[in-house]
């Protein structure tokens, strides 16, 4: 779950499976492991290049797909073309109140 997240945010993810004592033995069954975590994350993220043995652990990392990745950047400028927008709006309104106070101020006197 919590690996998902981070993919759908954009980050990449390295999972790591620890041995213990002689669990060294069996990294085959850590390997099936993290390609079963690959495999049911395929349709959001890519596993970069296999898992790779680092003392007793064995990691990967998987990365978000093209497709997540230019979801995220598009919602991004979305929102900050929004935010530029009303800054631009309010900026405008605080001079034609500006305008008009210096318009009212000439006309009293």
């Amino acid at each position: 779950k919590a690996a998902s997240k981070f993919i759908r945010q954009g980050n990449r993810v390295k999972a790591t499976v620890m041995f213990r004592g002689r669990e060294v033995q069996h990294d085959k069954l850590g390997e099936e492991l993290l390609n079963k975590l690959a495999k049911d994350l395929e349709d959001v993220c890519n596993m970069e290049g296999r898992p790779r043995r680092e003392g007793r652990s064995l990691g990967a990392i998987l990365s978000p797909r093209a497709e997540v990745v230019k979801a995220i950047n598009d919602a991004k400028r979305l929102k900050e073309k929004e935010k530029k927008k009303a800054k631009a709006e309010s900026l405008k309104k605080r001079e034609e109140m500006e305008a008009m106070k210096m318009n009212g101020t000439t006309m009293t006197l």
